[in-house]
């Protein structure tokens, strides 16, 4: 058995003991500030993820949370008759709209007249 080892597998075994030439300084510092940036850019897309996610589970957890007062709310309307359905400035049309997030009812009765009035 040979112990000799040859040039390729001392290559491969032994650090690089060449000096780095300052244009291959410059090209490492360059890759290392590359490097640093990838990383920054990571830690903030993760940042904004994760506070993404939580606005998520909030919202969620308050939808789940005021889900049975927004359904006894319709009940309550929907047990309305025409005319209070009217003084309160809503048709029954409306009621299915009254959870639309662009939902604007219309001026009730009594701020109808009083505004003619005055």
């Amino acid at each position: 058995m040979d112990a000799r080892i040859t040039k390729a597998e001392a290559a491969l075994l032994l650090p690089a003991t060449t000096f780095q030439s300052p244009r291959m300084a410059e090209v490492e510092r360059i890759r290392l500030a590359a490097a640093a940036a990838r990383d920054a850019a990571l830690a903030d897309m993760l940042r904004r993820f994760a506070i993404g996610t939580w606005r998520f589970v909030a919202a969620l957890a308050g939808a789940v949370r005021d889900f049975p007062a927004r359904i006894e709310t319709y009940r309550a309307l929907r047990q309305l008759s025409d005319r209070e359905l009217t003084d309160i400035g809503m048709t029954r049309f409306d009621i299915g709209r009254v959870f639309d997030l662009g939902y604007a009812p219309r001026p009730a009765n009594d701020q109808r007249r009083s505004s003619g009035a005055a």
